[in-house]
């Protein structure tokens, strides 16, 4: 993913989550009297992609590791 321009992709995917949560994205297939409306998605790990392109478009970082001092007492 090193070609990847990753504030495009963070903006790509906030559009398709946006397009799924206001039901955008449904699928309907009808089938004489008969109609099937789905539409499968993670929304949760297509948030966790979208904040992991912010974060490398950014340049900032979510997390940050506890660092351990060496304390003599």
């Amino acid at each position: 993913m090193a070609d990847v321009d990753h504030c495009a992709e963070a903006e790509r995917l906030r559009s398709l989550l946006t397009a799924i949560v206001s039901g955008d994205g449904v699928q309907r297939a009808r089938f004489g009297e008969d109609e099937v409306q789905y539409f499968k998605a993670d929304t949760a790990a297509l948030q966790r992609l979208i904040d992991y392109h912010s974060s490398k478009c950014s340049g900032t970082r979510r997390r940050y590791a506890i660092r351990g001092r060496f304390r003599p007492y």
